[in-house]
């Protein structure tokens, strides 16, 4: 199977899939040490760790996953692309290869699937970038969903429609829109990824079966230590918009940074890699 992973992929040679139910998943654990889980955002996939893997996993056993549905890991069924689905299946992932991390990150919608994991691993830390928790407002939060489950459920409109955008579509603009300025191996490693009609497919399923407000435990609810990673210039999630969750968090820290967008781990990684040695400290 890891002749579907280009040859240049980050960390390719610490690849390996493992099956657990219905779900192949796709792993890379580089290091020694306790295990860091780390969760990647709608969209992306194990690569957007290689980075902070790097820092990491000279005192770590820095372990990522390719979500379900995302990058290379495939067979999910359609209830386990979402948040409470999810975060089971990883739960279930965990138990079959005896892994116990000590620390979750969590990027992005990866940071709401933490939250949610870390309650049934006994409350976990956790490191949260940019993390994705609020729903889209308004409008927003009926149309996108809708959109998501209509493409998922017509397989030819999904293709009709997503395929030809996705192959075409100018990912510097589509990054830079993030706040985020990707060098062009960056940049490459999404232009692969949509290319991927399952990756397409997995990543609308997730927005099509996501619902923060059913699956995820509200902020006041959480017993794990969260340490919030910011960027002030995220395009993607406004530090504004995740206030009322980060409040309602008893045991928590932040780290604001003025510039880095939603991507800051992947083009900083000297600055979130002191974050999460202090956590685990």
């Amino acid at each position: 199977m890891l002749d579907q992973i280009p040859a240049d992929w980050p960390n390719r040679d610490t690849s390996e899939f493992v099956t657990s139910g219905t779900i192949t998943w796709h792993l890379q654990s580089a290091g020694d040490g306790p295990v860091i889980l780390f969760l990647h955002g709608a969209g992306a996939s194990t690569h957007s760790w290689g980075p902070l893997m790097d820092e990491l996993s000279d005192q770590f056993r820095c372990v990522a996953v390719d979500l379900p549905g995302h990058g290379f890991t495939s067979g999910a069924l359609n209830f386990q692309l979402g948040l409470a689905g999810g975060a089971e299946a990883l739960h279930t992932l965990l138990q079959t290869k005896d892994l116990t991390p000590s620390l979750i990150v969590g990027h992005s919608a990866g940071a709401a699937i933490a939250v949610t994991l870390a309650a049934k691993r006994g409350d976990l830390p956790i490191v949260a970038i940019n993390g994705a928790f609020e729903a889209f407002e308004g409008w927003a939060g009926v149309v996108f969903p809708m959109i998501a489950k209509s493409m998922v459920g017509f397989p030819l409109v999904r293709d009709f429609f997503t395929v030809p955008l996705a192959q075409s579509a100018d990912i510097e603009k589509l990054i830079g829109s993030t706040g985020t300025q990707l060098d062009q191996d960056g940049l490459a490693r999404y232009r692969f990824l949509l290319k991927r009609r399952d990756h397409i497919t997995g990543t609308l399923g997730m927005m099509s079966q996501w619902n923060l407000a059913r699956d995820m435990p509200r902020g006041e609810s959480v017993c794990s230590f969260i340490h919030f990673v910011q960027a002030m210039d995220d395009g993607t999630i406004a530090y504004k918009d995740t206030a009322p969750f980060r409040r309602g968090v008893i045991a928590s820290e932040e780290t604001v940074f003025d510039n880095g967008g939603h991507l800051i781990h992947e083009v900083s990684p000297k600055l979130i890699a002191p974050i999460i040695r202090d956590v685990m400290a």
